[in-house]
């Protein structure tokens, strides 16, 4: 389903999300799901701002949630007699932003994002869940003068992993940045960076 609409003056606002269902099938009928069953659901709204100055900035959040579930069919063991379920139920979380803002000397630029994911996994009588997440963030200025054009700013991303049952494969990075560019217009065909 999908819904959009102009908010109050400079706002605006979208919205989308969807059931989505699969039953499990056994193709070959040897007891086992060759395609597993799930169900999900996903929601994701957004706003949208337009400033009278230039101004503009976009939000978004999203979330999904699926139950999949394969493995032996009811009532069927593998080959050591017993049954053996293979499942996943997830779960994602979601943020965004993106903006733009003119300033004295140019344009400030920020741009945020943060995502996490968490698996809950099910592989016979084994349990095995891990939490996803990434985080990011930049902030930089632009302008303009006559044939000149520049960028210049700083970033960070954070990535982590974590994992109940093998702790040993757990980790994190951070990942700073600065960053800069100039680009000089010399004619119609000729651009130096």
């Amino acid at each position: 389903a999908y819904v959009e609409a102009a908010g109050a003056g400079a706002w605006s606002y979208s919205a989308i999300g969807g059931l989505h269902r699969q039953s499990s099938h056994d193709l070959d009928s040897d007891g086992w799901i060759d395609t597993p069953a799930y169900d999900r659901w996903t929601v994701r709204p957004r706003l949208f701002w337009d400033g009278v100055d230039g101004g503009r900035a976009y939000f978004t959040l999203g979330a999904m949630g699926e139950a999949r579930v394969g493995g032996t069919v009811t009532g069927r063991a593998a080959p050591d007699g017993r049954p053996f379920p293979q499942a996943q139920d997830s779960r994602r979380l979601d943020a965004g932003l993106v903006s733009e803002t003119p300033v004295n000397l140019g344009v400030l630029h920020l741009r945020a994002s943060a995502v996490t994911q968490k698996h809950e996994h099910l592989y016979g009588d084994a349990q095995e869940d891990d939490r996803h997440r990434t985080l990011f963030a930049e902030a930089s200025f632009s302008g303009r003068s006559e044939a000149t054009s520049w960028l210049a700013g700083v970033a960070i991303q954070r990535d982590d992993y974590r994992n109940q049952a093998f702790p040993a494969f757990d980790y994190a990075f951070e990942t700073p940045a600065v960053f800069a560019q100039v680009e000089h217009d010399v004619n119609l065909d000729l651009t130096l960076a």
